[in-house]
């Protein structure tokens, strides 16, 4: 699919079947955020399917779901970027929700994706496994904040990723198991510099993690370890391969 395409991660299917599936974005219950007076579609809401919509607003009837769901303002529009009911996030499951900032809002889609909005980041698509790392760092409240980009393709036309407002990658690929990796910081700066996926590294296999006197993470063809003071560099190599970037 084209770069900047919403798509959920496959299962490996078109691989022969050797991978496993992905791990799936959690769902978020309609609680999470200040969510008791939400707008609710009219057709919904006054039990009439021929009832104009609310200025701004689509309405779509899901019949696995049994309910009229209402997309508005930016999410809307970044819903029919993608394709709308015809596109890969399919119907919506929820109406616009506010997240618990009070300021964001999302709608969550039938094929494992979301759309996620803030005045300071627009609206952006993420699902699958990208988005079930996300979660577990905290979703937009965490140190990633909200997405900045949609799911995009890796280098390779296979991988994926997002990036989000705390200068930081999500990447998934079907060949580094069933979870999606974070990249972010002074690994992160090393990473790009050596030409991020598609250079000596290669994609993420790991998360962070502590070692002595700072942080490593493994990638496909080696381990970038940073410390204070210095930048990232490769496992066991000197400080001076790369140039310093953005604090870790």
């Amino acid at each position: 699919m084209p770069a900047g395409t919403a798509f959920a991660q496959p299962d490996g299917s078109d691989s022969g079947g050797s991978a496993q599936p992905s791990e799936t974005m959690p769902p978020r219950p309609d609680s999470d955020g200040p969510n008791a007076n939400a707008p609710q579609s009219r057709k919904q809401a006054e039990n009439d399917p021929g009832a104009a919509a609310l200025p701004g607003c689509a309405d779509y009837w899901n019949p696995q779901l049994d309910s009229w769901f209402m997309v508005c303002g930016r999410i809307l529009d970044k819903y029919n970027e993608l394709g709308g009911v015809d596109g890969p996030l399919g119907l919506p499951t929820s109406d616009e929700l506010t997240n618990p900032d009070g300021v964001g809002k999302r709608t969550s889609f039938t094929n494992d994706s979301s759309i996620y909005w803030s005045p300071a980041s627009d609206a952006h698509q993420i699902g699958g496994a990208i988005g079930a790392e996300w979660a577990r760092k905290g979703w937009e409240t965490g140190a990633h904040g909200y997405p900045v980009s949609d799911e995009l393709n890796a280098q390779d036309g296979t991988g994926r990723y997002n990036t989000f407002q705390g200068n930081s990658d999500i990447y998934w690929h079907p060949n580094t198991g069933t979870s999606a990796f974070a990249v972010w910081g002074e690994i992160r700066q090393a990473w790009l510099e050596s030409g991020a996926e598609a250079g000596r590294f290669g994609f993420p296999v790991s998360n962070e993690f502590e070692i002595e006197g700072g942080w490593a993470q493994h990638f496909q063809n080696g381990t970038l370890e940073w410390r204070p003071g210095g930048p990232a560099v490769p496992s066991g190599e000197l400080p001076s391969l790369f140039p310093s970037g953005s604090a870790n």
